[in-house]
């Protein structure tokens, strides 16, 4: 079966491609929730109570800082997970910009803004983190209508 992307279908105006890319997407969103929650799961029963607790406070505080910043209320998030990784450092090599220019085209071509330290895997000073930041906002806000 060929499914056409949802641009396509707008652009002929065709609402059986439409509805039918529509329940795709959402269909393969909720397996990629539920997998990924059902690992989360698994995840949490692994840690010591103590490590447990500290799991949830941090979910707390994300939220709660998220809510202080006006950027969102505790009763819209859906789906938190804590993740954290061994080494904090990008380790460049001579392949390094190639597969990050690729990746960051990706994410953009989904509609999905990278900014910070993490996200752009480049070390900056905490003043261009924040000059990129207000960019990235100003960029979504631009397109939201």
């Amino acid at each position: 079966m060929h499914i056409d992307p949802p641009e396509c279908t707008v652009q002929i105006d065709d609402s059986a491609g439409i509805e039918q890319a529509a329940n795709t997407i959402g269909n393969l969103t909720a397996q990629m929730t539920a997998a990924h929650a059902k690992a989360q799961a698994a995840f949490y029963q692994t840690l010591t109570p103590e490590q447990q607790e500290e799991y949830k406070e941090i979910l707390k505080d994300v939220v709660s800082d998220l809510q202080g910043m006006s950027l969102g209320n505790p009763s819209e998030v859906c789906y938190q997970r804590v993740i954290r990784t061994q080494y904090g450092y990008v380790v460049q090599d001579f392949t390094y910009r190639k597969f990050l220019d690729k990746a960051k085209a990706y994410f953009e071509g989904i509609g999905i803004a990278l900014c910070g330290r993490v996200a752009e895997f480049e070390y900056i000073n905490m003043d261009e983190a924040v000059r990129r930041g207000l960019s990235v906002v100003e960029q979504i806000r631009s397109k939201d209508p």
